[in-house]
């Protein structure tokens, strides 16, 4: 019975055959049936496609792989910028939906104090982000996101404290309830006082110009309303529009000097130095052109 002939002899005989030695010559050499070496050429010929194919496959595997992630760089990237100063902000104890900014929300409670206890975005959901984590596990960049949450959990707070001393010095100043339908002739138009807010901030990290604020804000006795500029209606004040004018003015000027505004400013402050750590982390791994490290998926594919 004729030995097994081994796949390491088979691919010397391709090896030699490709070098130009003759099948007839293969066989004298090693003492085989020429036909035997003609099959064993073509098993090696076979086995060495299959093994280019396969690496060409993880080859693939591998860049598909690493384009997933670098994809979700890239939407990471656009999460962790500073947030926004037309974002929405509640006020009020009953509040409870989640806040949600761009790319994510937080969980919060404003009793007994103003609370930001979760921050998630929308893509950390995804089974890719796990993935992204074990690659990243020796990389500054989750350390960056880590702060970025902590910072933007500490300059939420501060913006809810902030807009419930707003609705506090407006109703005191005013005299006037902040409501959110039709209530008579005489109120504070919650949905405009919080475009008022926003306005009240858009200059930051520099303190607002009251001035500027003022003169955007109008009383109108043909309608009874006090607005600011040409479309948002902050109150409904018959009869009283210039005095409900100026008082909404003063609680501005009051608002602007208290220590929840320092406090704004110094956690945006913060938390816009915690973005330019999280952008300048990413983009040093794009530049790469590589996610570093290795996942379950790498491990699988023999990385």
């Amino acid at each position: 019975m004729s030995r097994k002939i081994s796949m390491v002899t088979k691919k010397q005989w391709l090896k030699e055959y490709e070098e130009g030695k003759p099948e007839i010559a293969i066989a004298t050499r090693y003492k085989r049936d020429v036909r035997t070496i003609k099959k064993g050429i073509e098993e090696a010929r076979r086995e060495r496609d299959i093994t280019f194919a396969r690496a060409d496959l993880l080859k693939e595997a591998l860049r598909k792989h690493n384009a997933d992630l670098m994809n979700l760089l890239e939407q990471l990237a656009g999460v962790l910028q500073p947030l926004p100063t037309s974002q929405a902000i509640p006020w009020q104890e009953s509040d409870t939906w989640p806040l949600t900014f761009p790319g994510g929300e937080a969980r919060y409670e404003t009793w007994p104090d103003v609370r930001v206890w979760n921050v998630t975005l929308d893509i950390e959901p995804e089974a890719r982000w796990q993935l992204l984590l074990e690659h990243l596990k020796h990389d500054p960049l989750p350390k960056t996101l880590r702060d970025w949450k902590r910072t933007l959990s500490s300059y939420l707070e501060a913006r809810v404290s902030l807009k419930q001393e707003l609705a506090e010095l407006l109703e005191s100043k005013t005299g006037y309830q902040l409501e959110n339908e039709l209530a008579g002739d005489r109120y504070l138009v919650a949905p405009g006082v919080d475009n008022l807010f926003s306005y009240f901030l858009m200059d930051l990290p520099q303190p607002v110009h009251i001035a500027r604020l003022a003169n955007n804000i109008t009383a109108d006795s043909d309608t009874g309303q006090v607005r600011y500029g040409e479309g948002t209606t902050l109150a409904f004040a018959r009869g009283e529009e210039e005095d409900c004018r100026n008082n909404m003015i003063e609680a501005l000027k009051k608002l602007s000097t208290t220590k929840a505004m320092g406090t704004v400013i110094t956690t945006y402050e913060m938390h816009r130095t915690s973005s330019d750590k999280a952008s300048q982390a990413i983009e040093e791994i794009r530049m790469m052109g590589l996610v570093p490290g290795q996942c379950r998926i790498c491990r699988r594919l023999g990385m």
